[in-house]
């Protein structure tokens, strides 16, 4: 476990000695108006530290403190241990703020503002953040402009102090102009006349004359530092020395504290010199580095003294030199003793502060002293934790301090190296889990190797590029590790059979062994009690049951990590790689669709809210393919703009992804051409990136555009490589999907007997299965052909009826002539008015639903298409003015809408109403088509199919149009029309 004393020097104030109050710019703090900000900005020395710990001090004001160096550059350790500070500022908030892992740098400004607003949400106000040394963050540094978004999610009774030895950065000139920030500088620093008379009594004790404290006031302009070293020369003398007028603060510095220094026994000399190594220190520390034990007085004295020592109210006590005074002792140390006593002191310096979890600090001093073989060993030591907090960068910083030479030798710091970049550069990681698992493979270390090999396939997965890349690894795999290899841990036996199912799943299928993999994966992975491994695993799992026609399997899985999901709330992935697998889920299983393009929009507006912005893309796919399949083209276009504009050059495989879905789109509203463009690019872009399951798809897509355009020949040899692929792999999904376009073929070519032994193997295929959708395609003009041709012969009713209800398919002409036809309205208007609706029949009494029902009579006497609505009007409110009447009107006709409850069953344009024939079937209607038929049979000479149409029409004729119905002026115009063909 990691020692407490790591946050001391970065997230507690230091301790206040004895000073003078600046009670003027206490004023000026106190003022802070619409600022979010008060950056305070001067040389060191100048009291920056001092005023803001005394400001908080005097008023009894709660705060976050913050103490910033070099390594929060890497923007996820800034925010690890901002998360420590929240938690001991806000002792009573359980739950953590999250980590910025890789997954977040797309969205960093993003998850930076949700961040400082969780954390504002924790305190009380008034409260205080403040950040101290902002100047060690370089100005090259992406962390500003981090920074500077997350200021904006600070809410406004929290404000913001930045402490630094320099202006803002240009990241922050936004804030500056729109009065967000102000600047305390070094101005307003400078000590006046009679504070610098109160520094001088403090530091003395003594009571100098006017003219001397003008002097010394003269020569430090103000400068607290060098007016506290000039103070701290009287205790020995009563004259000021001659300075020059040119004299900088620094020279100031420079002078006086060698001046103190001389004057100081052997003893403080040699401590000082040798704990200047140590950036912070508690007493037992300075004991052991200068191997005496007199450390606890000596530091105290300087702490009363005012010597530039800091100290720290935490359990044990803890100290720092200010940073003027460290960079004095260091550059004195090294002019004092030799390159070995300075090495030696180096290294043991950082081996003290690897004992006291200050490993940042070690591994700087390790370095410097040239010990790569303790550095290495901390590195080591501390990898798997840092990758765990998401500072990859750090992690990476560190194994590169490691000579070249050095590093090439030492496997695991090449696989460390390796997972510290592979979000950043896979490319890259995968060069370093070779070379390491090369030096594994000689020194047989089994964990190292298995580990290494599962790096090499995560970078072939990341790069999402070239998945050929999978093949010589899944062949080394095979050939030597045996299927009962004992491993290391379960850890690893779990990491790396999640590797090898994910390198299955793409390149090979069609492998025997594949299922047993996937289990396997799915049961390691979720023993593990790693959550993001297991959801990853669910995730390819539950995408290869959707490729397969697993759709029972695919449901089943997402239902058991359901609960996991919710239990994990503060790990946002594992919930969205749920909501993945859900909507996958439902889309095969046709499930609730009424809002699954609106939890699409959910789920990637949530993403974005954490700052999650590389999982649009995922969501983005289905949204597209979903869209398609409800005919909401408006929004599969515009989730195809959202797609390419993400588009990732470098990813090549993505625009496979791109092109077929485009294709598809276009397939969809007409433009076959350029379906075919893009389907042929799919399909070589997803040959050559070598993904086997897209390829099927893309292939099957490209054969149906073909045969549509007529390239018969094309078209075959494109589905019979899919079939092929389809069955090796046995893919049942893919298999319906070549059964139902070979169907269609056959039929179009006028071979009835073969086409419908195809489709009476695909329909029966999809009901064993339940397939209601199709694997990344679909074309409703197709299935609603099939499905034409399916009832007409009888082929699996009841589950066509099903598909066609679903998906709500209409033929290219409306199916009349087809008896069981699953309608979505039946309306019977001979004899009796009936409405049937999904086959029950709508129930309706009493007179708020007798006008709805009118309008809807009325509707069908004058046609049902294109019916003007002055007609309509004048046949229900004749006695009403026109206002009255076409108010009246609305109002009836969305209460009719609302009745029946079947979106677009009644469409009103341009004035004219008209019923959908596509999903409404109106007995008259029928009847009247029937009959018309049989006149034409009649005059092509066809007397049989004449009389069986007269004869279907005769039995279909219940009654006279509405009889049961008290008359009414509007049934006229089709009252008499069908009795005129039956006398």
């Amino acid at each position: 476990m990691r020692p407490k004393q790591v946050s001391i020097n970065k997230i507690t104030p230091p301790e206040l000695p004895n000073i003078v109050l600046r009670k003027r710019l206490f004023r000026l703090l106190d003022e802070k108006k619409h600022y979010k900000v008060t950056w305070i900005s001067s040389m060191a020395g100048s009291g920056k530290t001092t005023l803001a710990t005394s400001y908080l001090n005097n008023g009894n004001l709660p705060c976050l403190w913050y103490q910033m160096d070099e390594g929060d550059g890497d923007i996820a350790t800034f925010f690890y241990y901002l998360g420590l500070a929240a938690k001991k500022a806000t002792p009573l908030k359980r739950k953590p703020l999250p980590l910025l892992t890789p997954e977040y740098l797309a969205g960093v400004s993003v998850f930076a503002r949700r961040f400082f607003e969780n954390l504002c949400s924790r305190v009380s106000p008034p409260f205080y953040l403040i950040f101290d040394n902002y100047h060690e963050i370089s100005l090259e540094s992406p962390f500003h402009d981090v920074f500077k978004d997350a200021l904006s999610g600070i809410s406004p009774d929290i404000h913001v102090i930045v402490i630094s030895r320099t202006d803002p950065p240009q990241a922050f000139a936004g804030m500056l102009a729109n009065n967000k920030m102000r600047i305390i500088g070094s101005g307003d620093l400078r000590l006046n006349l009679e504070e610098s008379k109160e520094v001088i009594r403090l530091q003395t004790g003594k009571k100098l004359s006017g003219k001397i404290i003008r002097q010394i006031y003269e020569k430090t302009l103000g400068w607290p530092a060098g007016l506290i070293l000039i103070a701290k020369s009287f205790e020995t003398s009563d004259t000021l020395p001659l300075l020059s007028d040119n004299f900088t603060p620094e020279k100031i510095f420079e002078y006086f504290a060698i001046e103190l220094f001389d004057k100081m026994n052997k003893n403080y000399r040699e401590f000082l010199l040798k704990t200047a190594f140590l950036p912070g220190m508690t007493t037992s520390m300075a004991n052991a580095l200068t191997g005496k034990g007199d450390a606890n007085r000596i530091l105290l004295s300087l702490r009363r003294n005012h010597l530039f020592t800091e100290k720290f109210s935490t359990p044990t006590r803890f100290y720092q030199y200010h940073p003027l005074f460290r960079e004095f002792l260091i550059a004195w140390a090294k002019n004092t003793f030799d390159q070995k006593e300075i090495h030696i002191l180096q290294q043991r310096a950082a081996e003290l502060l690897e004992a006291g979890g200050q490993f940042e600090d070690a591994v700087d001093l390790f370095f410097e002293a040239k010990d790569y073989k303790n550095l290495i060993i901390l590195v080591l030591k501390q990898a798997k934790q840092l990758i765990a907090q998401g500072r990859n960068k750090t992690l990476e910083q560190w194994i590169r301090k490691i000579p070249e030479d050095v590093l090439t030798k030492e496997p695991w710091l090449l696989y460390w190296l390796g997972l510290s970049c592979l979000h950043f550069s896979s490319a890259e990681a995968k060069g370093y889990f070779k070379n390491a698992f090369d030096l594994f493979k000689h020194s047989k270390d089994m964990t190292g190797l298995y580990l290494s090999w599962s790096g090499i396939i995560d970078s072939i997965v990341y790069e999402w590029n070239d998945f050929t890349e999978f093949d010589p690894w899944i062949k080394w795999f095979d050939k030597h590790i045996p299927g009962k290899q004992a491993f290391p841990s379960p850890e690893i036996e779990a990491r790396v059979a999640v590797s090898m199912m994910t390198a299955l799943m793409v390149r090979q299928p069609q492998r025997q062994d594949i299922d047993k993999w996937i289990d396997r994966s799915l049961f390691l992975s979720k023993n593990s009690m790693n959550i993001n491994l297991y959801m990853q695993a669910s995730t390819w799992a539950s995408m290869y049951y959707t490729w397969t026609g697993n759709f029972a399997q695919a449901w089943i899985l997402q239902e058991d990590t359901k609960e996991l999901a919710r239990s994990h709330r503060a790990y946002p992935m594992a919930v969205i790689h749920w909501k993945i697998m859900n909507i996958l889920s439902r889309t095969c299983t046709m499930t609730n669709m009424d809002t699954v393009l609106q939890d699409i929009e959910d789920v990637i507006i949530t993403s974005k809210k954490a700052g999650l912005y590389i999982m649009e893309k995922l969501f983005l796919m289905p949204g597209i393919f979903v869209a398609l399949v409800l005919g909401e083209f408006l929004k599969a276009d515009n989730f195809i703009q959202r797609f390419k504009s993400a588009l990732d050059n470098s990813r090549q495989h993505e625009y496979s992804n791109f092109h077929h879905f485009t294709g598809l789109y276009n397939l969809h509203i007409g433009n076959i051409a350029q379906a075919k463009a893009h389907a042929e690019y799919a399909l070589k872009i997803s040959d050559e990136t070598g993904y086997v399951l897209a390829t099927i798809v893309c292939r099957f897509q490209l054969a149906y555009i073909l045969y549509e355009l007529g390239e018969v020949p094309k078209g075959e040899e494109e589905l019979s490589r899919t079939y092929d692929l389809a069955i090796k792999m046995k893919s049942r999904i893919f298999e319906f999907m070549c059964l139902m376009l070979r169907a269609k073929v056959a039929l179009d070519l006028k071979k009835e007997n073969q086409g419908l032994k195809f489709l009476r193997k695909a329909m029966s295929l999809g009901r064993q299965q339940g397939y209601l959708n199709m694997a990344w395609w679909w074309h409703p003009a197709m299935m609603a052909q099939l499905c034409e041709k399916a009832l007409l012969s009888g082929i699996e009713v009841d589950y066509v009826k099903n598909l066609i209800r679903i998906h709500q398919l209409t033929p290219e002409y409306p199916p009349y002539h087809i008896e069981n036809w699953p309608w979505a309205l039946k309306i019977h208007t001979l004899d009796g008015f009936q409405i049937i609706k999904n086959d029950e029949p709508i129930r309706f009494s009493g007179k708020t639903q007798k006008k709805p029902f009118d309008l809807l009579k009325v509707l069908i006497a004058y046609g049902g298409i294109e019916v003007n609505t002055e007609q309509i009007i004048d046949a229900l409110w004749y006695e009403a003015d026109g206002d009255m009447a076409h108010s009246a009107f609305s109002t009836t006709l969305n209460r009719l809408r609302k009745l029946i409850g079947i979106k677009d069953i009644i469409q009103l344009h341009d004035g004219k109403v008209t019923l959908n024939q596509n999903y409404c079937r109106v007995d008259t209607w029928a009847f009247e088509r029937t009959l018309n038929e049989a006149e034409t049979l009649w005059k092509k000479g066809e007397e049989k199919k004449t009389i069986l149409l007269y004869e279907k029409a005769i039995d279909s004729y219940k009654g006279h149009f509405l009889t049961k119905e008290s008359e009414e002026p509007w049934m006229i115009p089709l009252g008499g029309a069908p009795e005129k063909h039956i006398s």
